[in-house]
């Protein structure tokens, strides 16, 4: 005759004769105790996991993160809005510097911002000619291929412009040429 059924929770000797129990109390038995992991077996059990704690608990903790993420993502990217653009002659000039494409070197970039807001913008043997548009202190650029957000900002080394495209894969900064 084997061993009976859950041996370790009903009774740790062998006998002869099996423990009798129902198979009602065998599953609460089963339910009650505590799953170990074969690879965790010689390692104590603890509360401090995730994977232990109560499910209330576990969300409260996902819950909180996911919100100290978006936090933290909108407070980044609020730094990312550049200076107001009260209008086109402030940008308006002729602006050297790099675009880089996902997974491509940097390039030399030149940049035309006319005073009626038709902008040419030139790297290697491409040309692209485009608008940009001023609306409440925002720019867009449009250069018919793509389109996305100019962000203007003055620092201690000079003015700076940068183009984002909307769906990525490029972007470009550059700086007045003199």
């Amino acid at each position: 005759m084997g061993r009976p059924f859950l041996q370790g929770l009903i009774g740790n000797s062998y006998t002869a004769q099996p423990t009798i129990v129902s198979r009602a109390a065998q599953l609460a038995l089963v339910k009650r105790a505590r799953y170990c992991p074969p690879w965790r077996a010689t390692q104590e059990l603890s509360t401090a996991s995730v994977g232990m704690l109560p499910m209330r608990v576990q969300r409260a903790v996902v819950g909180a993160s996911l919100i100290l993420l978006t936090a933290s993502l909108l407070r980044g990217a609020s730094r990312v809005t550049g200076k107001p653009i009260p209008a086109m002659r402030t940008i308006e000039g002729k602006w050297r510097g790099q675009i880089k494409f996902a997974g491509g070197p940097y390039e030399i970039f030149y940049l035309t911002v006319n005073s009626d807001g038709s902008i040419v913008a030139s790297w290697g043997v491409t040309t692209r000619w485009g608008k940009v548009t001023l609306r409440g202190g925002k720019a867009r650029f449009d250069l018919h291929t793509s389109s996305g957000d100019l962000y203007y900002y003055e620092e201690k080394q000079g003015r700076v412009i940068t183009l984002r495209p909307d769906f990525g894969g490029w972007d470009a900064q550059v700086r007045p040429l003199k």
